[in-house]
């Protein structure tokens, strides 16, 4: 889908790259998700290098934020891609001493606050 400047929504405050997002969260066709998701993907880490240098972008930011959380659970939800919060959780068990074991959890949302 080609990104489009003209905003076809009231509700879309960044058509640089949430037409793209947008259609993502409406797709219901898997095959065609995967490539709305690959777009909406491509769409954000573009617009992230435009505004890299701007900070009065921190609106934006958070959008982008809350759109690759969305963006995360599509794949999980409807691609069948892992979670990676689960893996990391597993992977950090797998390596802590037997009595630590379950401590993953603990760790890896440590890992997501930094």
């Amino acid at each position: 889908m080609a990104t489009t400047e003209d905003s076809p929504s009231p509700h879309i405050l960044y058509p640089q790259w949430q037409n793209e997002y947008q259609a993502a969260v409406v797709e219901l066709d898997c095959e065609k998700l995967s490539q709305q998701v690959e777009a909406a993907e491509t769409s954000i880490y573009e617009r992230l290098q435009q505004i890299s240098q701007g900070s009065d972008d921190q609106a934006e930011r958070q959008a982008i934020e809350d759109a690759v959380a969305g963006l995360r659970i599509l794949k999980r939800d409807s691609l069948g891609f892992p979670d990676w919060k689960e893996v990391i959780v597993a992977s950090i068990d797998g390596f802590l001493p037997s009595g630590l074991a379950g401590y993953g959890s603990l760790i890896a949302g440590t890992l997501e606050d930094s």
